[in-house]
């Protein structure tokens, strides 16, 4: 990917969930978002499902999912010191995120 590291092949993100392993630090590099047919999102929380809100990225939605995408990359990372969550809406929404898990 051009990170200058090794990052993880990018998760694919279909359901809200965890990304890291429970309590280890992790490194975003790159998110995508692909809409689904509502009003899609994804946010990246730290501390799991109920932590604070990192980052979030939206698009509307559309007829036919899998029509417009959104994709942002970090290059030196966004850092999460207790874990990654992601929280996905939108029918249909589909999101990958290139990560780093760093042990504690």
């Amino acid at each position: 990917m051009g990170y200058g590291r090794e990052v993880s092949t990018p998760v694919t993100v279909t359901t809200s969930a965890a990304i890291t392993t429970a309590d280890k630090t992790g490194i975003v590099y790159a998110l995508t978002l692909i809409s689904g047919t509502a009003d899609s999102s994804i946010i990246l929380k730290n501390g799991g499902s109920s932590g604070t809100d990192s980052w979030r990225l939206s698009l509307n939605g559309t007829t036919s999912a899998g029509e417009t995408s959104e994709s942002i990359s970090f290059p030196r990372g966004l850092i999460f010191t207790t874990d990654i969550y992601a929280t996905l809406a939108g029918t249909a929404a589909i999101a990958y995120v290139a990560y780093e898990e760093i042990q504690k």
